[in-house]
Order: C-alpha cells, then sequence, then structure tokens
C-alpha cells in the first residue's frame, strides 16, 4: 500500500510540472536565502562569543558628566586595573591593552603596523589559542612579541619564526614568542602585532605607573562566575571618590565607571543588533511568502482532484490513507525544495562573502540549530499545504465527489485571499525599507560637508617615520616645497587628522569666565597654517593661523559647535584654559560620516617639525591627474624609498565611510527583490489555476459579446483587491519601522508619502502583469474551445 502512495505522488509530481516548479523553485530559493539571512545573523549577533568567558568579560568605560552631556569614553589610565583588583575580589584578572601604529621591520622588509601593547594576562582573559609558543609565556619579558599567522608569513615566508628578531619603531628589538591561531571573522579585538606592556611602561617606573593625568588605553575585566556587573559598579563611586574626590572632571558627581559587556561591544560601535533582526523579520517573511505560495496552490490545486478522491473511496480508500496520499506528495515536495535550498545557499556563499568581505560557512555541527529550524520549516510547510486539502477533500461524500471538480469554498477563497495580503504586506514594507534607507544613504553622501573634499589627496609621513626626526623633517619640507612647484598643485598642508579620519584625542576646555564646576569635553587637533585653506574651510570670524607670530603656538581655532558649547557669539580674543587665545572661528564642517553629529573642535597650530602632524594633503587642481600622480610619486620616493607611494583622495574615503551601510542597503535590495520575485511566482501559479477553473465562463461571456479587455478586467479584480489591502496593511507598518529606524540619525531625511504610493502601485502593477499575462491566452483563445473544456 505504501508502494503504490509514492506511486501516484510521483505520477501526480511529474504530470503537473509548473505546480511542481513553482513550488519548489520558490521555497528552495527562499531557503537558501533564509541560510545566508540567518548565517550573517548568527555572525553578527555571536560578536566576540568564542572567547570562553565571554560572558564575564568586561570594558571598563568612563561615564562624565559634562556640559554638553553624558558622555561615554572607553580611555582609562595605567594605574587603575592594579587599583581595581586591589579593592574588588570579585575582580578574577584583567588585562590593559593600547594600540600604536609603529613601524616594524625584519628581513628587510618594513611596514607600518597596528602594534597592540598588553599585559600577559591577556591570554589568560581572551580565548586567542597560539599555533606555535606557549600562551602562558609568550608576553613574559619586555621583548616578548606575538605575530598572527597573517604577519608571520608576511615577514618569514613559511618559515618557523619563533626566536626570530623584529625592530619596532627602528630602535626596540623583540623576539617572536608566539603565532596566534586564525582568530575568528567576528572578533572585536583582532590584533596582527603583540608585544608586552612592559615595552610600553617598565615596571619600575614609578612615574608612569602612577600617572592618573593620561588616560589612552582599554581595561579588561574577568569577573568571577558568580559575579555580576550591576553588583560591581555599584561599588565604584567610592573608589572614584577615593581616588579624584567629589568634585573636579574626575570627581564623583561627574564622574562613573560603568561595566560593558564584551559581547554587547559589536552592538553599541555598528549598531549590528538592529540590523541583524531586520534581516530575520526579512528571512522569516520571504520563508513565510514561499510557504504561502505552497500552501496556496496546494488548497487551490487540491480541488481539481476531487473526482481522484471519489473513485479512490469507491475502490475502497480509507480517509486515513487519503490523507497518507496528499501529505506525502506535499512533504516530498518541502523535502526537495529543503534540500536544493541548501544545495543553492552553499553555492552562493563563497559570492556572498566576496561582496561583502566576510567569511561565513555552512557546517552541518556548526550549523546544527539552522538546519534544524530549516527542517521544522520544511515540515510545517509541508503538513500544511498538505493538511488542509488532505482533511478537506477526504471529508466529502463519494457521490459528491464523483460528479466532478467542486467548487472551491468561500472558506478556501478567503484563506487564499488572507494568504495572499500577508505575503503582499511583507513584499510592500520590504519596498519602502529598501527606498528609504538607499535615500538616506545618498542623503548622507551628497550632502554638504562645509569643505572641499573634491580633488584633495593625502599621504600619511609623519616624524615618526624616519630613524633621525631631523632627516625626517626637512625631507618632508623638501617633499612639500617641491611638490608646491608642481603645476596643478594649489597648497600642501600637514595635520594630525583629516576629514574623514579624525584622531579621538581629546580635552578639557574651560573658557574664560565659566561658571560651571564641570569643564568642557572637546576634541582636539594640530594642523599647520595652510590646513584650512587646502580643505576650503570658511572663517565665520576671526583669521588663520600665521607662522609670521612668534606667539602662535598659543592660538587657537574653534569650530562653531566648540564656540556655542564654550556660550559664545563671539570667540576671538578669549581665553581658554587661561592660555590658549582664540584666533578664529570656523564653519562647522563633517569632520567624520553625517552617522554623527558634528562635535567641538579646537585647533592647535604647529609647523611641520613638531611631530605632532601624520597627513600630507595636497589641493589639486589639473585636468591630467595621471600624469600629477606620476610626478607626485617622484617626489615620494625621494622622500622615502622604503615605502611604496601609498595615498587616497578625501572624496573616496568619505564615500568608504558608508560601505557598511551600502552593503546592508544592498543585501535588504536583494532580498526584497526576491521576496517580491516569490511572491509573483505564487500570484502566478494562483491566476494560471483561476483561470483554467473560470475557462467554461470565459467562453460563454465571449460568445456574449465581452471584449478581450473585459476579461482581463475581470480576472484581474480577483487578485487586485488582496493587493490593495496589504497596501494599507503594510503602510502603517513600514512608517512606524522606518521612523524608528532613521531616529537614530543626527540628519536623516523626511520621509514622503510618496514613496509609501509609489511602492504600492508597483507591487499592483506587477501583480497585475502577472495576472494580465496569464489570462491574455485564454481571453484571447477560441471560444468553442473554451465551451468544450472539460
Amino acid at each position: 500500500m505504501l508502494g503504490n502512495t509514492w506511486n501516484i505522488t510521483f505520477r501526480n509530481l511529474i504530470k503537473h510540472k509548473t505546480f511542481v516548479f513553482i513550488n519548489v523553485f520558490g521555497l528552495a530559493v527562499a531557503i537558501a536565502s533564509s541560510v545566508i539571512i540567518l548565517l550573517y545573523a548568527k555572525n553578527e549577533l555571536t560578536y566576540d562569543a568564542f572567547h570562553e568567558n565571554s560572558e564575564r568579560i568586561n570594558l571598563v568605560i568612563k561615564e562624565r558628566n559634562t556640559a554638553q552631556g553624558i558622555r561615554e569614553l572607553d580611555d582609562t589610565w595605567t594605574p587603575l586595573l592594579g587599583v581595581m583588583q586591589a579593592q574588588f575580589p570579585t575582580i578574577v584578572s584583567g588585562v590593559r591593552v593600547f594600540e600604536r601604529t609603529q613601524w616594524v621591520e625584519s628581513n628587510n622588509q618594513k611596514y607600518q603596523e597596528e602594534v597592540t601593547f598588553a599585559d600577559p594576562s591577556l591570554f589568560e582573559i581572551f580565548s586567542f589559542p597560539l599555533a606555535e609558543g606557549d600562551s602562558k609565556t609568550a608576553l613574559d619579558g619586555v621583548n616578548s612579541m606575538v605575530l598572527s599567522r597573517e604577519t608571520a608569513e608576511k615577514y618569514f615566508g613559511s618559515e618557523n619564526p619563533i626566536g626570530k628578531r623584529i625592530t619596532v619603531n627602528f630602535n626596540q628589538d623583540f623576539l617572536v614568542t608566539g603565532v596566534l591561531e586564525d582568530i575568528p571573522q567576528n572578533s572585536s579585538i583582532r590584533p596582527t602585532v603583540i608585544v608586552s606592556f612592559e615595552s610600553a611602561i617598565a615596571p619600575d617606573d614609578e612615574q608612569a605607573n602612577s600617572n592618573w593625568g593620561s588616560s589612552f588605553l582599554n581595561t579588561y575585566l574577568l569577573l568571577d562566575k558568580t559575579a555580576e556587573a550591576t553588583g560591581l559598579e555599584a561599588q565604584f563611586p567610592t573608589m572614584v571618590q577615593t581616588l579624584f574626590g567629589e568634585d573636579g572632571p574626575n570627581g564623583s558627581n561627574n564622574m562613573k565607571f560603568r561595566l560593558w559587556p564584551l559581547e554587547s561591544l559589536h552592538d553599541r560601535a555598528e549598531g549590528s543588533e538592529a540590523t541583524s533582526y531586520a534581516l530575520l523579520v526579512i528571512a522569516f517573511s520571504i520563508i513565510l511568502i514561499a510557504c504561502v505560495n505552497f500552501m496556496n496552490l496546494a488548497t487551490a490545486r487540491s480541488m481539481e482532484r476531487a473526482r481522484e478522491v471519489g473513485v479512490r473511496k469507491t475502490l475502497g480508500a480509507l480517509r486515513w490513507q487519503l490523507v497518507r496520499q496528499f501529505l506525502s506528495e506535499s512533504m516530498l515536495i518541502s523535502t526537495i525544495a529543503l534540500g536544493l535550498g541548501i544545495v543553492i545557499a552553499d553555492i552562493l556563499l563563497p559570492v556572498f562573502n566576496s561582496l561583502y568581505g566576510l567569511d561565513l560557512s555552512l557546517s552541518f555541527i556548526d550549523d546544527f540549530a539552522i538546519f534544524s529550524l530549516l527542517l521544522l520549516v520544511g515540515l510545517v510547510a509541508g503538513f500544511l499545504s498538505g493538511g488542509y486539502p488532505a482533511f478537506f477533500l477526504s471529508g466529502f461524500k463519494t457521490v459528491e465527489s464523483l460528479k466532478g471538480r467542486l467548487q472551491s469554498s468561500r472558506h478556501g477563497v478567503r484563506l487564499r485571499n488572507g494568504l495572499s495580503v500577508v505575503q503582499f504586506s511583507f513584499a510592500i514594507t520590504l519596498i519602502i525599507a529598501v527606498v528609504v534607507i538607499w535615500q538616506q544613504v545618498q542623503h548622507m553622501k551628497n550632502s554638504e560637508l562645509n569643505f572641499d573634499a573634491e580633488q584633495v589627496l593625502v599621504l600619511r609621513a609623519s616624524l615618526g617615520d624616519f630613524e633621525d626626526a631631523q632627516i625626517g623633517a626637512s625631507r618632508i619640507e623638501t617633499f612639500k616645497n617641491n611638490v608646491l612647484q608642481l603645476p596643478g598643485v594649489v597648497s600642501v598642508a600637514s595635520s594630525m587628522s583629516v576629514p574623514g579620519s579624525y584622531e579621538q584625542n581629546n580635552t578639557f576646555a574651560t573658557p574664560e569666565n565659566w561658571q560651571t564646576d564641570e569643564p568642557l569635553r572637546m576634541l582636539i587637533s594640530v594642523n599647520d597654517d595652510n590646513y584650512f585653506e587646502t580643505f576650503g574651510m570658511n572663517f565665520i570670524e576671526g583669521r588663520n593661523f600665521s607662522r609670521d607670530f612668534s606667539t602662535e603656538n598659543d592660538a587657537i581655532i574653534l569650530n562653531e559647535t566648540a564656540m556655542r558649547d564654550m556660550g559664545w557669539d563671539s570667540a576671538v580674543g578669549k581665553k581658554v584654559n587661561n592660555r590658549w587665545t582664540v584666533v578664529g572661528v570656523v564653519e562647522d564642517f563633517h569632520y567624520q560620516s553625517l552617522e554623527n553629529e558634528i562635535a567641538a573642535i579646537i585647533h592647535l597650530y604647529r609647523p611641520e617639525d613638531s611631530g605632532a602632524q601624520s597627513f600630507i594633503s595636497i589641493k589639486l587642481d589639473s585636468a591630467d591627474t595621471p600624469s600629477l600622480l606620476t610626478a607626485l610619486e617622484e617626489h615620494w620616493r625621494n622622500l622615502d624609498p622604503t615605502r611604496p607611494f601609498d595615498y587616497y583622495f578625501v572624496e573616496d574615503s568619505f564615500n568608504d565611510l558608508y560601505q557598511d551601510m551600502d552593503n546592508i542597503s544592498a543585501i535588504i535590495g536583494y532580498f526584497s527583490l526576491l521576496s517580491i520575485i516569490i511572491a509573483n511566482l505564487g500570484l502566478l501559479g494562483l491566476s494560471s489555476y483561476s483561470v483554467i477553473q473560470r475557462t467554461k465562463e470565459i467562453g460563454i461571456r465571449k460568445v456574449l459579446g465581452a471584449s478581450v479587455a473585459d476579461i482581463l478586467v475581470l480576472l484581474s479584480k480577483q487578485f487586485a483587491k488582496p493587493v490593495l489591502i496589504a497596501n494599507l496593511i503594510a503602510w502603517p507598518l513600514a512608517y512606524v519601522g522606518i521612523s524608528q529606524w532613521l531616529q537614530s540619525f543626527p540628519y536623516r531625511i523626511d520621509v514622503s508619502w510618496i514613496i509609501f504610493l509609489l511602492a504600492g502601485l508597483f507591487v499592483f502593477a506587477l501583480a497585475v502583469v502577472t495576472i494580465s499575462a496569464q489570462s491574455a491566452k485564454v481571453a484571447n483563445s477560441n471560444p468553442v474551445k473554451s465551451l468544450r473544456y472539460e
């Protein structure tokens, strides 16, 4: 009997190829898309969870009350960890970490690397296993160094690097004591070169180890298994009062210590949790739309099989056997779709990884939960799509079934229309979301930056790039002078930061006649007298820096936000910190992406030989940029022949700031489009079924004089109504969702009602085209053939 069931199942599937294709293809593509989305969301939501003690690791944060509001900062002091460990026994261990860009040399190779300085407890707290060396002793000693596998191969190729010598910053030699295993892609901390903290601050350097004046490092704590971060935070105020008193910028009235869980850091920096959940909603929507198609087509087509049910009942088939037959067919289709979807996902993953710089992979062992979820989806979809016709048709009386094809009940029609409304509501909502995200990104990209970013070329160059600082200063000055002589070069500037890459260096600022105890906290940047001219920044008051004044090292230039925060309408001539004199105020400019508000900035003047500058910015005005770049490269070789001519344009760097948002909007866009395609596949199947059901009716109407247009309107009405209802449901849902999302942007678009209308019209037009394409065949056919149907 079971064999007969499967024979009939395969026979029916082969007979109805279009039905099977739409169901299998739609569900398989939906499953493949959902697999990729689930893997992406899992990658984002499990950031740093690979560390064995991830739930017990916390980053110490300073929460400051300033005149500008509460600021959360992660820079802490060298002695803080020791004080905390001495006072709070629930702190099992801790590590101090900071990074510096340094020149690293070995085997006649020199590269700039982000060197991580860390206590030996780094490997006790974080799960960074070593491929070579012993993690317990790898950072013992002042000259210890651990490399990532990639960095080790860059300097030593296939040789074993253990015991090899590497020079940092021209004068400090280290021995390689370990090589890291490959670090998972979803790690907030990805060191490439790690050296002992002692190499920066020696244990016997009492002044440096008791320095509460400079905060520059991160402090991570590993708490006892039974300890709670909130309980420990409650004990911090007493420590703060003991260290700094009640008043002042660090006093207990103005500063608190907070603990941020390690696993929350990525979300706080990137907002990844909201994005991941949004993508999970999309994955759910795609699966739901595909399952709705599956169920709609199964229930619609089941009415064609009424006579088959009657014949089988006449031959003695029991109801449970009919139920098994229908369920077998739907389960087989869902199983095929499930397998095909996983195969498609595995094929597309490398392409997805390449496009978005990820390293996602599909593994049955590692992703068992995902596979289990998909299996459940397949089983539920198969059961629901087969269950309705199984229990519904098998309950008809034999005589009624034998009379022919039964008419769909109102309940069945309402069910199919209701499911169509659901799937098109999701599709319309996704379209609106994609358009709004795209508009917001374009708004940020194309907004006025209040400086001239076009044709400004930037090179990294500082005195720290040279073993001899005097030689470096001379070469940099010569390079700048030679470059200025080139046709097409407008100006050249040196600075510590450039728009798009501002160093987060902060200082306390107390303006003259300041009435409150809390000082202001502001960004501080250092540049020469050509900086504002090179970037075309506008002065609203005062003057530019000038090297003609001997007192210019005590001169500062504010941006508008800094002047407002200081409570001034005019700032020139006023004092800050009883030391600096304001000589000018520049119009607020966007020094970072428009995802962030413009902060208060204090600009200090320093000449290029001060060692404070890290960038050389060159304003170009040339139609022949390639030739000019060749000339610049020649002068660069004279400046520093040991490294390549690496440059970038500020305009491009600003576009790169939005790369993540571009990627997210593209991902959402692709999968939204996919959901619409799948929804229309279902609509195609339903309209095809409806046309077949009404073939004789269409023939009669044509005989009575109905035109092709009349027939098309008649058939379109049935499916147009659910799409219109879907718009009424989708619009408020989309508005609430995107309004909440836009709140996170200080510079955001105003959402126009036209977007909602166009999205609805687009889906409606697409549905009408899909229906009309199917209906036109019957509407244009000979009515005689239609009347002979059945």
